[in-house]
C-alpha cells in the first residue's frame, strides 16, 4: 500500500478547557454556542473517518460531521487565516500562562 500525506480540514465543535480556563470569554461564547458544541468522543468521529475513510488522493477537503463541504470566501482568505492563527495563538499562551501560574 502507498502512503501519502493527507489535508483536511476538520470543524469539531468541542467545549474544551481552552474555552473554560477563559473567564468572562468563556461565559460569553458558552451561552451563545453550548447547545452546537459536542463532547470530545462525538468531536473525535470526523477525525476518525478522515483518517480511515478511503477519502481518494484528494486533498486540501474540509469535513463537517463526516461530510465533505464546501469552502466558503472567508475560509480560503489569507488574510483572516493569519488573523484566525494569530488570535488562536494568543489564546493557547494564555491558556498555557494561566497552567503555569495554578
Amino acid at each position: 500500500k502507498q502512503w501519502y500525506q493527507r489535508r483536511v480540514a476538520i470543524t469539531a465543535g468541542i467545549d474544551t478547557e481552552v474555552y473554560r480556563s477563559s473567564g468572562k470569554l468563556y461565559l460569553c461564547i458558552a451561552s451563545c454556542m453550548r447547545k452546537y458544541w459536542k463532547t470530545p468522543e462525538q468531536g473525535a468521529q470526523t477525525s476518525i473517518y478522515c483518517a480511515t475513510a478511503d477519502l481518494g488522493e484528494g486533498n486540501g477537503c474540509y469535513f463537517v460531521n463526516s461530510e465533505l463541504r464546501a469552502f466558503n470566501e472567508k475560509q480560503i482568505d489569507e488574510d483572516v487565516q493569519l488573523k484566525l492563527w494569530e488570535v488562536s495563538m494568543k489564546v493557547v499562551e494564555e491558556f498555557l500562562e494561566s497552567k503555569d501560574t495554578s
